[in-house]
């Protein structure tokens, strides 16, 4: 496995790309560590995780609001909270009419961080990407732009209430 050779070769931890096990049926990841005795490699513990645990717990870090998912370097969803997206959907194929959507995921795919407004069926998001530490995937979150807006829209009243309350209090 090309995972297990990185490893030895670079003597890192390694986190493949999917993978569809033949054991379970379903698509996995490996996550392989060198074991070490000093300075030498003696063993590398690996182990699988199922791509839809892996989703159901990065969805569970967006508190209901926002929808969490993870692109690889290639535009495809590695997770996604609906699940038959998940390795196969791309976000850069897909056919749609919203081509600043696609930006944001090519923007993703080169490992930028950023945040974009982005146009989607149920209406415009706000999208939050960053690249995932020791792979070559993308974290991505949609926040619906109305809620964004509904929360700013407090901020001057806000301001100006704390204002006052100095300014007696001064």
């Amino acid at each position: 496995r090309e995972y297990f050779k990185e490893v030895i070769a670079t003597g890192k931890s390694v986190i493949s790309d999917p993978l569809y096990s033949v054991g379970n049926g379903r698509h996995i990841i490996v996550v392989a560590v060198p074991v070490r005795n000093g300075n030498e490699i003696v063993a590398i513990l690996g182990g699988c995780i199922d791509l839809s645990v892996l989703s159901d717990l990065v969805s569970a870090k967006g508190g209901g609001l926002g929808k969490v998912f993870i692109v690889q370097k290639d535009g495809l969803m590695v997770t996604q909270p609906n699940e038959e997206f998940i390795m196969s959907y791309n976000g850069r194929m897909y056919n749609r009419s919203y081509s600043d959507y696609k930006e944001t995921i090519s923007k993703m795919i080169r490992g930028e961080t950023g945040v974009a407004k982005n146009t989607f069926q149920d209406g415009d998001r706000y999208l939050a990407y960053a690249p995932v530490p020791g792979s070559q995937w993308s974290l991505g979150i949609t926040v619906p732009a109305s809620y964004v807006s509904q929360q700013l829209y407090y901020l001057p009243v806000y301001f100006v209430i704390i204002t006052v309350c100095l300014g007696f209090v001064l």
